[in-house]
């Protein structure tokens, strides 16, 4: 059995010592900005004034002294850092690190740090969602989210997947995640590559290198992404929210049948970097904003 003594902060030679060279300096400052109060320290501090002048010099030093230092004292100590706020945040899982890998459990340790980042008007959004999540937990409805863009290719597909390892992250079992389009094109390997520095895992099928397997979870199966419709027979027909994360499809769809709940949370394209210097930049900027939006979805759905 081990015992650990503390002694108080105020007790401390080292700390009574840097406070009372700051509240110096904070005097003498404060002295020099204010003219009629240097002449009257001064003239209080001499030995021939009486003793209530030198009271009141003495309490005006230890305002200075005690004041503006205490309330810093009492939580931080010289030299220490103030941790950055958060807003929204539930706190990180004690547990993710058994679900999700430990590389995307590290990339999503700092999206936690991000919300601030969010745009009010993309948190309104974001929170409807996550209302949405609860309310089916609450009934012990399951919980069936399909995301839809154009072709889904890109951000369709990172919303499945960044939906799925934010719920592993949280640890919340009765989610399940789809994604279509409103045409069929191709899982774009530009995507796969930037799961991968993100500490995914991603293999292509055998025999179509259009599909491919996404490891996010130690202990989940993975998921198989290709490019499909939204009423593709593998995506749910009724009971679920439809997430439209681009523009055109949210035009284009203005009645996703089986839908019960809808919201747009549109993304900026990534293919707009196509075969240029800051392609890989882009599709990692896309990739850590739709993660952070989906992590402060989950966090706020418990």
């Amino acid at each position: 059995m081990s015992y650990e003594f503390r002694v108080p902060l105020r007790l401390s030679f080292g700390w009574w010592l840097w406070e009372y060279c700051k509240a110096f300096v904070n005097l003498q400052s404060f002295l020099h900005q204010n003219r009629c109060l240097r002449v009257f320290w001064r003239q209080a501090c001499m030995r021939s004034q009486p003793t209530y002048m030198r009271s009141i010099a003495l309490g005006l030093f230890l305002f200075l002294f005690l004041g503006p230092a205490t309330s810093q004292a009492q939580t931080t100590r010289p030299g220490s850092r103030q941790k950055k706020e958060v807003l929204y945040p539930r706190g990180i899982p004690a547990k993710r690190a058994h679900i999700t890998r430990q590389q995307v459990t590290s990339y999503l340790d700092d999206r936690l740090m991000e919300f601030d980042q969010i745009e009010d008007d993309r948190k309104a959004a974001l929170l409807q969602l996550s209302q949405y999540i609860r309310q089916k937990r609450v009934t012990n409805q399951p919980v069936q989210l399909t995301f839809i863009c154009t072709g889904n290719s890109r951000r369709s597909q990172l919303g499945q997947i960044w939906a799925a390892t934010a719920a592993a992250y949280y640890n919340i079992e009765d989610i399940t995640v789809y994604s279509g389009g409103t045409i069929t094109t191709a899982f774009n390997r530009r995507i796969a590559r930037s799961l991968m520095r993100s500490g995914f895992m991603a293999e292509t099928v055998a025999g179509n290198n259009a599909d491919y397997k996404v490891h996010y979870s130690e202990i989940r199966p993975p998921l198989v992404c290709f490019s499909k419709k939204y009423d593709h027979p593998d995506n749910p027909t009724s009971n679920f929210a439809a997430v439209m994360v681009c523009a055109d499809a949210d035009e284009h769809c203005p009645i996703v049948p089986g839908a019960e709940f809808r919201v747009a949370i549109p993304y900026i394209d990534p293919r707009l970097s196509d075969h240029s210097d800051w392609e890989d930049e882009t599709y990692d900027e896309r990739n850590a904003q739709i993660a952070r939006e989906m992590l402060f979805v989950m966090a706020n759905a418990r």
